[in-house]
């Protein structure tokens, strides 16, 4: 008896979790006049990049701001950047998730949130916010819209004691490695048609399976130009790898890139593209298009949502389609929400037009850089924010 006591107790040990230590930041005061900003910052995925870029713009507005990396993601960690990990002020900026906010609740002591103004930056792909993100609701004073399609879907959606603002993002010229070659891709000098996903943000959403349609219906085998689609995290989605790997295995010119590479190398590879083309059901924001025509690299693209903000008939093609169901496969998504389907002969047809005169492709993709580079602008990007900023402080003062 004493031993089967024994072994139970031993099995009860082995089965019960240990409990995750809460992660502790350090406060050096909570002075009014500036914003901490807890975000991704050393992740490699966009949620991560948003944070990174919401930063530099704040700073280029002087405004102060300490900056607490948050490390809870499955991503890749190794983006090179130095964050303060230290809370400063009163007013409190996540940029991360609605979902990743209440989580954070549970992994970072109480006293970070207590007694603060907090802002979110969520971002949402579709027009209907998801159940899920009414238990985040009361954590968040207000929230920051980068576009305008969330914006809307916020708008529709919080109630009314979350105040919303439209807040955008600025584009940054990537930084280029001029020393790099396709050939250090393993890709040949053909036309290129090119696209870059991340297998974690949803595969049918991306819609890599579309494209490469539109693809195959638009050229023959060894026409001429060659498809790369370039993704990251394929490893976690196996089963949607597999599948995005037999439909590229069908053709000899069709290559997948799945890899992690330096930012610089990502922004270098887009630069050599002829054209970029983003087949997507729908986007929150769509931050490779607009790295793409930042570039002046001309964008094939479907003519909805987030990417909406800084595309338009002249400075891109605008693919057409259609208003369908989500349906299942689609993992966060409700199967009942809508999105839309791009219609893949329209997408085919420009894919040829702008293979058959890159003269005015090159022209289209230099419309479009210069449109976005105007608009975007970190000197108003930044002027937004510290106007809203300052708004906040004011009704802070004496609180």
């Amino acid at each position: 008896m004493l031993v089967k006591r024994i072994i139970r107790r031993l099995l009860r040990m082995v089965r019960r979790k240990p409990t995750p230590q809460l992660i502790s930041i350090p406060q050096t005061g909570r002075a009014l006049h500036g914003l901490d900003v807890l975000g991704f910052f050393t992740s490699e995925h966009g949620v991560g990049e948003a944070a990174r870029v919401l930063t530099s713009t704040l700073k280029s507005a002087s405004i102060a701001v300490s900056t607490i990396d948050y490390t809870d993601t499955e991503s890749r960690r190794e983006h090179a950047y130095t964050c303060d990990n230290a809370s400063q002020y009163k007013v409190l900026l996540a940029s991360i998730n609605s979902d990743q906010l209440s989580a954070a609740h549970t992994r970072i002591t109480p006293s970070f949130f207590t007694d603060r103004y907090v802002i979110g930056q969520w971002f949402w792909e579709l027009e209907d916010a998801p159940a899920w993100f009414a238990p985040a609701y009361p954590l968040v004073n207000e929230l920051w819209a980068p576009t305008h399609f969330i914006e809307n879907m916020l708008r529709a959606t919080v109630p009314p004691s979350v105040h919303v603002e439209y807040v955008p993002l600025p584009v940054h010229t990537p930084v280029i490695d001029v020393s790099l070659t396709r050939q250090r891709f393993g890709l040949d000098e053909r036309f290129m048609f090119l696209f870059v996903f991340d297998f974690m943000s949803v595969m049918k959403r991306k819609n890599p399976l579309g494209l490469i349609e539109a693809f195959t219906s638009g050229f023959a085998e060894g026409e001429g130009p060659q498809l790369v689609i370039k993704g990251i995290n394929g490893d976690k989605r196996p089963a949607e790898h597999a599948l995005l790997s037999e439909a590229v295995a069908q053709r000899s010119d069709i290559t997948l890139i799945d890899q992690y590479f330096t930012r610089e190398e990502t922004s270098t590879l887009i630069s050599m593209a002829n054209a970029y083309v983003s087949l997507h059901r729908s986007e929150g924001l769509g931050l490779t298009i607009s790295e793409a025509m930042t570039l002046g690299v001309p964008v094939i693209a479907t003519g909805y949502s987030g990417n909406m903000d800084f595309m338009r008939p002249g400075n891109s093609l605008l693919v057409p389609g259609t208003r369908v169901l989500v349906g299942d496969g689609a993992e966060g998504y409700s199967p009942t929400a809508t999105w839309m389907e791009p219609d893949i002969s329209q997408a085919a047809k420009y894919m040829r037009y702008v293979y058959e005169n890159e003269q005015d492709a090159r022209e289209m993709g230099l419309r479009g850089q210069r449109d976005i580079v105007s608009s975007l602008t970190t000197e108003r990007c930044g002027a937004i924010m510290k106007n809203r900023l300052e708004d906040i402080w004011s009704s802070l003062h004496g609180k």
